[in-house]
């Protein structure tokens, strides 16, 4: 029916995504548990009150749920709210539909299996749902936060309110239908907007968009290996960002994961500039490292730009009046 070019086809696609999905795993599988797999998740599982909270960046519920939000553990990825409206217009498709009701019942059954890992291990434990399924499949590898699967529960919310809305506009048609002259009048055609826009203004958002910090200047001439300081988990995200103007090699590092020897480089420079730690570096083969008075206020490295490095065998030099370049060789 369908022909053998379209299955061929698509058993390729599968198993190039299977291929790709794969080869995105396997630094996963590298890399070593720093915390429990099991204590994470029993942490960062929200409550069920939880999808009844609506998050700080909600405009509608944000001050109304911040006593609420109090309780959570962990705020930013516990306060689950998708939106009451939502809830209503499901809660509406299951009875007043355009889909069957064999399809709103599974629906349904999808909405509160979805539901039930959300929780994660708040849950009976997590014994029967969660846990047993984390680190078998391909796409729980490092999904140590059950809230994050509140994506599945809004969807399928979605898909029995659309079930509704189209059933009512459906039955708008119907009505306008039987009227002289068969066109629906503009308080029928506004009613059909309600849905929408009682779903948009539940949504209003107040998301912050913070700045990106400017890229050093030293960034776009210096060349790798290299290291940036200071370094830490957060502080090296912005100078992966950075980096990408020249791709040069750089030592820094951070992500979801905290690799074992990327907590052991941070220890083994905190002393830079001192024998100890230019041995270490020239070990890794890292050539240069360029320090950043301005992040390093405050830091192990707060007056690393202003110690003597004769004895060392290296060579300093100030870039600008934030950047000050040491050559290891």
């Amino acid at each position: 029916m369908f022909g053998w070019r379209l299955l061929v086809t698509d058993l390729l696609g599968v198993l190039i995504l299977a291929g790709v999905g794969a080869l995105i795993a396997l630094p996963y599988l590298r890399v070593g548990d720093t915390t429990p797999a099991k204590t994470e998740i029993a942490f960062f599982s929200p409550p069920i009150h939880s999808l009844l909270i609506g998050p700080a960046e909600s405009r509608i519920w944000g001050a109304p749920h911040a006593v609420a939000r109090e309780s959570l553990a962990w705020s930013a990825e516990m306060a689950l709210l998708p939106g009451f409206v939502l809830y209503a217009l499901a809660l509406v498709g299951l009875f007043f539909s355009v889909w069957r009701v064999w399809h709103r019942l599974i629906l349904l059954v999808a909405v509160l299996v979805s539901a039930v890992f959300t929780l994660g291990t708040t849950f009976f434990d997590g014994r029967w749902t969660y846990l047993p399924l984390f680190g078998h499949l391909p796409g729980s590898f490092g999904v140590r936060i059950p809230g994050r699967l509140m994506l599945w529960v809004t969807l399928f919310l979605a898909i029995l309110a659309a079930g509704a809305v189209a059933e009512f506009v459906r039955r708008a048609e119907q009505l306008a239908a039987s009227r002289m002259p068969p066109r629906p009048g503009p308080w029928l055609r506004l009613a059909t907007l309600v849905p929408l826009l009682l779903v948009l203004l539940e949504g209003w958002n107040a998301t912050a968009h913070p700045v990106v910090p400017a890229q050093p200047a030293a960034m776009r001439t210096v060349t790798g290996p290299m290291l940036v300081l200071p370094t830490a988990a957060l502080s090296d995200q912005t100078v992966m960002l950075w980096s990408t103007s020249r791709f040069q090699k750089i030592a820094n590092g951070g992500g979801g994961f905290a690799p074992q020897h990327q907590a052991e480089l941070r220890r083994s420079v905190t002393s830079f500039p001192d024998a100890t730690s230019v041995q270490y570096l020239r070990s890794l083969g890292v050539g240069t490292v360029l320090l950043l008075r301005t992040e390093a206020a405050g830091t192990p490295w707060d007056r690393a730009g202003d110690r003597p490095v004769d004895a060392l065998g290296i060579t300093r030099e100030d870039l600008d009046e934030n950047s000050v370049l040491f050559r290891l060789s």
